[in-house]
């Protein structure tokens, strides 16, 4: 499974008003998986709401485990948002999602921005840059959404979150800070027992994947 990719769109939990998890899971249930792996990359992938691949997360995982959380759902989409204190979109700043010039990214972008707009009423400003900034903007953490993900270095559940969530991980450019979080990887960091350090990751991806 080596070179195994999830691809996401990150959002920065520092900026308001990502900082919102409402937010975040009306935004998340605002976007069509399926279509958007369709139009943005031809169906190259398998639409998936778990972080870590199921053939490295295990646990029983599938690629559709999450759907009914974070999975696609308008309805639920606009109830969260109006809930997070924006109904039908009302009051909501305009969001700036970085893509660097590449038609995947670019389409990507123009597909949330136009169902984003449809579903929950909200304006998404796209931004086009070369690759050097995007790398340069995402590592100094200067954006509000950026589509990314993570290839993995090595087939171990440890390589998919360990780094990129913990609160003082060196990849953590999103502004992810949780204790529960930061308690497992602690316990999992220096477990012995492979059976159950697994276990302590398959919760972390539980907690990254189902708990925006």
């Amino acid at each position: 499974v080596g070179g195994v990719t999830t691809r996401a769109v990150h959002m920065n939990l520092e900026k308001k008003p990502l900082d919102n998890a409402k937010v975040r899971l009306a935004l998340s249930q605002a976007t069509d998986r399926e279509t958007l792996n369709k139009v943005a990359f031809q169906g190259a992938y398998i639409p998936s709401t778990t972080w870590m691949p199921p053939a490295v997360g295990g646990g029983g995982v599938t690629e559709k485990t999450f759907d009914a959380i974070v999975g696609f759902n308008p309805e639920s989409a606009k109830k969260n948002l109006a809930e997070a204190g924006y109904p039908d979109g009302k009051g909501f700043p305009e969001l700036t999602i970085v893509v660097n010039d590449v038609p995947a990214r670019k389409a990507t972008a123009e597909f949330l921005k136009e169902q984003w707009k449809k579903i929950l009423n909200i304006d998404i400003k796209i931004e086009v840059v070369d690759s050097k900034t995007r790398s340069s903007r995402f590592t100094s953490e200067d954006y509000e959404l950026f589509p990314g993900g993570w290839t993995q270095d090595y087939p171990d559940p440890e390589n998919w979150v360990a780094g990129l969530f913990n609160s003082d991980g060196a990849n953590n450019h999103y502004g992810v800070a949780d204790k529960q979080l930061d308690d497992l990887f602690k316990k999992a960091y220096f477990n012995t027992n492979d059976e159950d350090r697994r276990k302590q990751y398959q919760e972390i991806n539980m907690l990254l994947s189902a708990d925006p």
